[in-house]
């Protein structure tokens, strides 16, 4: 028989200790758009329904990580009174485990069970090409997260960017799986009918879905191993590659920007929520201790300091952007994964090469539990095609180091050596007017002297020059030591 059903209570506080909360999961390959989805049903949920949301990876700790994040959830919920008429416990999992492998493992656990399971597909990933034959073949893993009778239903995103594969995946659906309910989601929105069959309550534990487990399985199949599913494609197909890029440091906007444009180039990165706390400028300890208008003034000076120190390292990154290359014939599928960003905050990830979103989740409505204590950068999943090799992961891992903020330096002294032409050029226009030394005179073309001399410049032009230097070097040091 299908797993066992337990109906929620009718009233908060009247379901008994250790009783299974029901959990409703997000399951979504890396770029699939399972978080923007998951955002969607934070904003578009109807009033009075109190989400307790789980972003989670199997990153490092595999599938029963995913489960372990879901049940620290449930137990945390239950210790502070919380029950399913009051807050629905939502897993969102990127991960290319099975619908089958992940909610065998949830049916287990005692103190849960599953409410509906949501495989979110993006039409634009949906097929890969192969390296060798140049044919397309279905993503790895895309169908047996949408398997038939673990799958409540299927939300297809991104159908606009990709009709033809979008319908061709809808028609695979129907015949491979057709218990499966299948609806389209567009980015930025969710409709009440797909908020229905997400939170549906006995989603997962329909008839059809229950006769199809059963079908599959034998009744005994709690105390079995989980199964090794067979590929429901024919002949030999391409493996996708996927890497884990470990972040050090926190993230900054401007430069993910530009390296996710070099990673994706036909995808524009949306940023989804704001940062919260105060400018990076704003937040040095000195500019604390001053009032009024010298605080004002400190202000200004950090603010300027700050968007040079960032114009300058936006050069520096295009420089290196422009040397930069995963290989030939390498291409990034997808990306997915958080990251420390803006000093206290955490950047949820999501992109394949329709879509790209950051979304910085509400504190107050979402957890996000991706093995944050080993890796307190973040984790960043990266799946690439063709021919790779190590080279790949060190230049991805090059990559993102650059993504990284950069703390602002103090500006540099300047010298002779160190000045521009353009700098030259502008020093002594300045002082194209100034009195000539004793003795000499411009007749017009050329810088002239009693003695028969002639100059095309001015002769005292590299004493003009250090006089500008030693002036701005004064006024570097002043500048420096107000900001540190």
């Amino acid at each position: 028989h299908g797993p066992k059903v337990i109906d929620p209570p009718a009233v908060a506080g009247s379901t008994a200790v250790g009783a299974p909360m029901p959990v409703y999961v997000l399951l979504g390959l890396p770029g699939s758009g399972v978080l923007e989805i998951s955002r969607n049903l934070v904003n578009f949920s109807p009033d009075g329904v109190e989400l307790s949301v789980v972003v989670a990876s199997d990153s490092g700790a595999g599938t029963p990580g995913l489960v372990a994040c879901a049940r620290g959830r449930a137990e945390a919920l239950q210790a502070a009174g919380a029950g399913p008429a009051t807050s629905h416990l939502v897993l969102v999992a990127v991960s290319t485990t099975s619908a089958m492998q992940l909610g065998m493992l949830l049916e287990a656990e005692p103190l849960l069970r599953v409410a509906s399971l949501s495989a979110c597909v993006s039409a634009c990933r949906v097929f890969q090409c192969g390296a060798m034959d140049g044919m397309r073949r279905w993503v790895d893993g895309l169908w047996e997260q949408c398997a038939n009778g673990w799958a409540s239903s299927v939300l297809l995103v991104d159908t606009e960017k990709e009709p033809t594969d979008a319908e061709a995946f809808r028609a695979q659906l129907r015949q491979n799986h057709p218990a499966v309910n299948a609806l389209r989601v567009a980015r930025g929105h969710m409709s009440s009918e797909t908020i229905d069959e997400v939170l549906g309550a006995a989603a997962f534990s329909k008839e059809v879905l229950e006769s199809s487990r059963c079908a599959q399985l034998c009744a005994a199949w709690r105390t079995l191993p989980v199964p090794v599913l067979p590929k429901l494609h024919g002949g030999s197909r391409e493996e996708g590659t996927t890497f884990d890029v470990r972040l050090e440091g926190e993230l900054c906007r401007q430069r993910l920007t530009r390296c996710l444009a070099k990673l994706l180039p036909d995808t524009k990165l949306r940023f989804l929520g704001q940062a919260a706390g105060e400018p990076m400028w704003a937040t040095r300890r000195p500019q604390r201790q001053l009032r009024g208008i010298r605080r004002l003034w400190q202000l200004a000076k950090l603010k300027v300091h700050q968007e040079r120190e960032m114009e300058a390292g936006l050069l520096e990154l295009e420089r290196f952007l422009g040397k930069w290359s995963l290989g030939e014939g390498i291409r990034v599928d997808a990306l997915s994964g958080n990251a420390l960003f803006d000093g206290n905050s955490r950047l949820l990830l999501d992109a394949n090469s329709g879509a790209a979103c950051a979304w910085l989740p509400s504190a107050q409505t979402t957890s996000l539990d991706h093995n944050s204590e080993a890796h307190p950068g973040g984790v960043i999943t990266v799946v690439l095609s063709g021919s790779v090799g190590d080279e790949a992961q060190e230049a991805l891992t090059r990559l993102f180091a650059q993504a990284e903020h950069r703390e602002a330096a103090p500006l540099a002294m300047k010298s002779r050596a160190s000045l521009t032409d353009s700098e030259t050029g502008k020093v002594l226009e300045l002082h194209r007017n100034d009195p000539l030394p004793d003795g000499w005179f411009f007749d017009g073309t050329r810088y002239v002297n009693f003695s028969g001399g002639r100059a095309v410049r001015r002769p005292d032009e590299e004493e003009i020059l250090m006089a500008w230097v030693a002036e701005e070097n004064s006024r570097v040091e002043l500048w420096n030591q107000d900001l540190y």
